[in-house]
């Protein structure tokens, strides 16, 4: 009877620090997928975890963002295939792929510059930043409403 209740102790508490791997053997978390992961019947957007673990959409995802330096050099990016400096403090960002339906919010971000947009088209948006003065980088975010 003592190695019964012993067996079962030793399940039981194997059992609830168990790891599983999938494609490992060596699990380093509850969950460990080596590879790729698809979830189906998920809504299109933006994936956000809830402070309760919960995973939502937000009905919006990012389309493009960048870093750009003074001469409009890529420092990183998502989504954009070239930007080109145009005239003194205006890049044009071409996108990877068309904005289809030209719906679409920029948030232009700069330490201490103004960023504005003025043409914007399914293929690149303009931006001009106010100062050009000194080394400088500013970031381009453009969310697509869904």
């Amino acid at each position: 009877m003592k190695t019964i209740k012993l067996f079962i102790f030793l399940f039981i508490n194997a059992i609830s620090f168990a790891q599983v791997g999938i494609n490992t053997t060596t699990p380093t978390n509850d969950l460990d997928v080596n590879g790729g992961v698809r979830v189906r019947n998920l809504q299109e957007g933006t994936v956000e975890s809830q402070p309760n673990g919960d995973l939502i959409f937000a009905p919006y995802k990012v389309y493009a963002f960048v870093v750009i330096d003074k001469p409009g050099t890529i420092l990183k990016q998502y989504g954009i295939s070239s930007v080109t400096n145009i005239a003194t403090g205006k890049y044009r960002i071409t996108f990877s792929t068309p904005m289809i339906d030209n719906d679409y919010i920029i948030l232009g971000m700069g330490k201490n510059r103004n960023l504005s947009y003025d043409t914007v088209s399914s293929n690149y948006v303009e931006i001009t930043v106010s100062s050009t003065s000194g080394n400088f980088d500013f970031n381009i975010i453009i969310i697509d409403i869904i």
